[in-house]
Order: C-alpha cells, then sequence, then structure tokens
C-alpha cells in the first residue's frame, strides 16, 4: 500500500506533513484532503524553494522580495493555479525571484516578486502548442511539443529552427543563454557566448537566424 507513512499533524487548520519511508525510499510528504502527495521534483530560485508534488500542487517556502516571505519552519505556501489546472513541471530561475510552471493542458504561469498570491491566467504560445518543459533566469525557454523550442531570453525571442532532421528532446537556459538536446543524443546552444560559455571553442554569439537551422553548430 502506498502512503504508509507516520503523519505528524501540526495543527487542526493545516496541512498533515508527513516523513518516512515510501518504497524503500525517504521521502516527505503531505496529506491533502485524506490523500497522500509525494514530491516528485525539488528546485530553488533566488532565497526560495519550490517542491512539486505528483498531484500537482506546487508548494513553496523562503523569502521573495523584501517583504514577500512564502514561509518559514513549518510555514509553506501552495501556489495559486487556474481554475482547474494542475502543475507538471516548473523551473526555478537560478539567481532570480521568478518561478515558472507548466500546466497539465500544455500552457504555463508565472510567479514573479511579490505576486505569488496573485490569482492566476495561464499563458499559452502561438496555436496552443503544448509546452513541455520551462526552462530560464532572465526570461524563459520552452520546450514543445513535437520537438521545437521557443526561446524567451533576453538575446533571443522567437522560435529556434534546428537543423533539417533534428527535433529537441530537452532544453537548459542560463543567464541569456541555452542549449538544446535533439534526438540522436546532439547538443545545439545559442545566445550571448561571454567567456565561451557556449562551449563553441569561440566567444562570438550565437544570436541570429543566419546560424541555425542548418548551419547550427554542434558540439
Amino acid at each position: 500500500r502506498p502512503c504508509r507513512i507516520p503523519c505528524v499533524r501540526r495543527a487542526p487548520e493545516r496541512h498533515q506533513l508527513m516523513a518516512g519511508m515510501f518504497f524503500g525510499k525517504v521521502v516527505l510528504a503531505v496529506v491533502i484532503g485524506g490523500s497522500c502527495m509525494v514530491v516528485g521534483k525539488i528546485d530553488g530560485g533566488d532565497n526560495h524553494f519550490c517542491k512539486l508534488y505528483d498531484h500537482g500542487a506546487l508548494l513553496c517556502w523562503g523569502q521573495i522580495g523584501s517583504e514577500n516571505r512564502l514561509g518559514v519552519a513549518d510555514r509553506f505556501t501552495f501556489l495559486p493555479l487556474p481554475p482547474g489546472r494542475i502543475i507538471v513541471d516548473f523551473d526555478c530561475a537560478d539567481g532570480q525571484s521568478t518561478t515558472w510552471g507548466v500546466l497539465d493542458d500544455g500552457g504555463y504561469v508565472t510567479y514573479e516578486v511579490n505576486k505569488y498570491s496573485a490569482p492566476k491566467t495561464a499563458s499559452y504560445l502561438d496555436g496552443n502548442r503544448k509546452i513541455l518543459k520551462i526552462s530560464g533566469t532572465y526570461g524563459a525557454s520552452f520546450l514543445v511539443s513535437p520537438g521545437e523550442v521557443y526561446s524567451g531570453t533576453t538575446s533571443v525571442s522567437g522560435w529556434v529552427p534546428l537543423p533539417t532532421g533534428k527535433t529537441a528532446t530537452d532544453v537548459s537556459c542560463g543567464w541569456d543563454y541555452c542549449c538544446i538536446v535533439t534526438n540522436g543524443g546532439l547538443l545545439y546552444c545559442f545566445g550571448t557566448n561571454r567567456y565561451g560559455v557556449l562551449g563553441l571553442g569561440h566567444t562570438e554569439d550565437v544570436i541570429t537566424s543566419s546560424k541555425w537551422g542548418d548551419n547550427f553548430s554542434s558540439d
């Protein structure tokens, strides 16, 4: 039986916090409405952490901005969602007070400094194409089904053409640069290239369409 984890009730009006063994692994979990929720992912941003439960709830703690505290010790904040939606993936911007959540219908939500508790409306990309993953720091980039990448970084904004026959399987972004993993296991990076961060053997930026598509350099 799942959820065979002893519960410790913090207070009658709060969620139950649990810790124990789950299929041989030590986990933290929360009981909401009598059902057990297990942590599926954790990520951190600027002075805050968030964890995603298997039921699609996103729980965060730490400090956002100068005043808005998400929670300390046994105080946490479940981030608001559009009605009827759950989160299937998320990304906390490294060094920034922004978190993005991927929704189960392929849309996304943005949680920003001092706006974590505001009511949320889902956003969608062109043609409501389904978002699979978000990654970013200053601006997010999106991995979209079927195998496309949309960049919202400060250096590149728009769809990023890949070489003929290549589709994206993963994307990861830093300050204003990203790398895309494609079918066949090749890596294509774009954006600003300070200090040679793109790993191409030079420091020239890859921010124009003339360097994408079949002109894209891989690792």
